[in-house]
């Protein structure tokens, strides 16, 4: 389904996308200083991107600093990247190119990850990208909507 000119996805894959972001995953998450460090990523119901340290999921409230709400992104200002396209990842040594994966935030900071394979890498860009895409077209529907009242 597309709405005003938005890409389209494959809709039958969502539920399959929806899924292998809610059980997450990790990645090695690289920074501007220091180490990369191993970060459990995964997407809530209300499409909030978060990393956290692995076992840390459960409990409290999430720590917004480590987050990224992709219902309130719009698509533009938000991108997924494959590859070592940012200076994080740049600097990064003896990291291959094929396993690297990056959400590019315009307004806040990018989130760098290095996944444990390719295959794993572009699962979770089709599954990101995806969700990108839902939510824009959820947006565009209400503005649509509330400009119909």
């Amino acid at each position: 389904m597309t709405l005003c000119g938005s890409q389209a996805f494959d809709e039958s894959k969502g539920d399959d996308y929806r899924m292998l972001t809610a059980a997450g995953a990790e990645f090695l998450k690289h920074g501007a200083k220091g180490s990369p460090h191993t970060r459990l990523v995964f997407v809530t119901s209300a499409l909030l991107l978060l990393w956290v340290e692995p076992g840390k999921r459960k409990g409290g409230k999430p720590d917004l600093k480590q987050s990224i709400n992709l219902m309130l992104a719009s698509v533009p200002k938000i991108a997924v990247v494959k590859g070592k396209t940012t200076p994080a990842l740049q600097r990064a040594k003896n990291v291959d190119a094929d396993r690297c994966l990056s959400i590019i935030n315009a307004r806040e900071r990018n989130l760098d990850l290095e996944a444990k394979s390719k295959e794993e890498r572009d699962q979770w860009h089709a599954a990101l990208s995806y969700l990108l895409n839902e939510a824009q077209l959820a947006r565009e529907k209400a503005l649509l909507c509330s400009s119909l009242e």
